[in-house]
């Protein structure tokens, strides 16, 4: 099977983008506390471009503990998962607001990452990240990360 072009161009451009997005993850990680809000949103818009091409959010969930390390959720509800309420992930994902659909999709891809045992995460267990088990249940775009990652 031959590659085409536009997969070719694809992929080169998803590699570009992931560059780009490991590049302002270590700004983020490396930024003093005072400075790193300024620097989340080429965080977030970078995400949001890699989650636009074919294989982002399978990139995206191997990055999901850099990204929450270098503190992505910080200062926000994100930053503890085990309070978040999976009713709210919907409204999320359909707000008008990109910002606040990407970090609920980063959100999601951790929580995916936790329920498939890829991330030990220190606030919730595998079984609380995973639907039909606890307070986590109920994420509305689960199946749909899993098929991607």
């Amino acid at each position: 099977m031959s590659t085409t072009h536009s997969e070719t161009s694809a992929s080169s451009n998803l590699s570009l983008l992931l560059v780009r997005l490991d590049d302002a993850i270590t700004q983020l990680a490396e930024a003093p506390s005072f400075t790193r809000p300024a620097k989340v949103p080429r965080v977030l818009d970078t995400a949001r471009r890699v989650m636009m091409q074919e294989g982002g959010c399978a990139a995206l969930g191997e990055r999901i503990e850099t990204l929450e390390a270098a503190g992505i959720f910080a200062g926000t509800d994100w930053a503890e998962p085990q309070i978040l309420v999976p009713g709210f992930t919907t409204q999320s994902l359909q707000s008008a607001q990109a910002e606040l659909v990407v970090i609920e999709a980063l959100s999601e891809l951790r929580m995916l990452a936790v329920a498939c045992g890829d991330y030990r995460h220190t606030l919730i267990s595998a079984e609380q990240a995973h639907p039909g088990a606890g307070a986590q249940s109920g994420h509305a775009v689960f199946a749909a990360f899993r098929g991607a990652a």
